[in-house]
This record gives C-alpha cells, structure tokens and sequence, in this order.
C-alpha cells in the first residue's frame, strides 16, 4: 500500500483505481451545480443533473435519471460526490451562495412515496446509514402522516452479525418493534458476502423473464419537493 500511494493508485480491497482520474471526476462533479440554478436541492435533485449529465447510457444515474427513477444518498458528504463538492465550496468568495445539499428535505422527498404508494418492500445489501434511512420510513410516515406504515416486504443480505449491536446486523424483528416493517410482513435475511449473494439473486430473478416483463414502471412526477403522483406506465 506504500508503495500503491507512491504511485497514486488507491486501493478498495482487490480493487485498484487511478487516483488522478478519481480527482478529475471529482473536478468535473464541482462543476455540475452550476447548472442547476437552485442553492438549496435534495441529493435526489442533485443527482438527477448528474444523471441527465453523463455520457455513458449504461450508468446506473443515467439509467434513472433516464425512466425518472428517484436516486437517494443519505450520507452523500461521504464520497467522491461530497470532495467534489467541498472542493466548489471552498472555490466561493461567498461560501454561503454555494450549493447546499439538504439531507432533511431528502427524508420528507423519500416520506412521500412511502404516503403514495399503497404498499412497499425494501432490499438490504449490506448495511449501515442507507439501510436505517429505507428503515425508519416507517416512523417518519407515522409521525407526519399519523398512521403505521412499515414495509410489507423486505430481504436483507449482509456479513455482519447482530449480536455486535450495529445497525447493519440488526434483525427484521428487531425491526418491528420500531414499525419499520409491517408486524404481519414477509421478510428474509441472507448471511454471505454481497459479491456472491447480489449475483446469485439478480440471476434468479432474470431467469424467471415473466416477473419482469408483467411489471410495470414506475414513474415518479416531482414539483419541486413534492410528489405529485406515481404513474404507472
């Protein structure tokens, strides 16, 4: 790994990437707000632009931004995106007019689709801030929309075990007793490494095509931070 940092290439376990083309990315990132026009936007909004930005039609933010699929990041500081955006903040004269990324307005965005939609399922690949920000939609629909509305259906896959007492090992019954998912819900939990789990299911679910060609998409209508409705296309 000394001898990796001397040569500017950054390691994520078996996994090499060139630190210089990470750093032009997160350059480029800094120049995306400008388009926007907003000052204050949800990571949703936000990486939507970018979405709508890059080139490549086979990423994941193209493919959303693309069928208008909401992307959330709950703890978007954390990663390139956020250097990319330190970086513009610190570039101001005036950091105040810089862009803020409001991770409050990204919880009531997310809350109105748990208020729309009849019912709702999530899936856990692995764990930490993004699993317990799909969780708790359940107490934030009770506390703003004053009903009960944890998940119906759920499967996690996760390495991490509950007895350590972190968030990413937590059960689904622990789970119910803060309403995140529905007392009567369906759910499955799946202790193995994502990387031969994810794959293992993504196949599955592709050989049977009828699930996926009889569904139909989502499409979600946004008036600034308000849901306006989910369309069925």
């Amino acid at each position: 790994d000394d001898a990796l940092r001397k040569h500017r290439i950054v390691r994520v376990y078996d996994s090499l990437m060139d630190d210089h083309e990470i750093n032009q990315v997160i350059k480029l990132l800094s120049k995306v707000p400008e388009e926007l026009g907003e000052k204050i936007v949800s990571s949703r909004r936000y990486l939507e632009v970018i979405g709508n930005y890059i080139q490549d039609n086979g990423a994941i933010l193209k493919t959303a931004a693309r069928y208008g699929v909401p992307v959330f990041v709950p703890a978007l500081s954390d990663s390139s995106i956020g250097i990319g955006l330190t970086f513009l903040h610190a570039r101001k004269k005036n950091p105040s007019e810089g862009l803020i990324i409001d991770q409050i307005r990204d919880s009531f965005e997310i809350a109105q689709l748990k208020k729309i939609a009849k019912l709702t399922g999530a899936i856990y690949v692995g764990g930490g801030v993004p699993k317990n920000y799909i969780q708790q939609l359940g107490p934030v629909s009770e506390l703003l929309f004053r009903r009960e509305s944890g998940h119906r259906f759920a499967f996690q896959v996760t390495a991490d075990d509950p007895k350590w007492g972190g968030l990413s090992g937590c059960t689904f019954e622990e789970a119910k007793s803060w309403g995140k998912i529905e007392r009567k819900s369906a759910y499955a939990a799946v202790y193995m490494d994502a990387t031969v789990a994810l794959p293992l299911l993504v196949g599955a679910m592709l050989q049977e095509g009828k699930i996926c060609r009889k569904r139909k998409r989502r499409q979600f209508i946004w008036e600034g931070d308000q849901l306006k409705t989910i369309k069925f296309t």
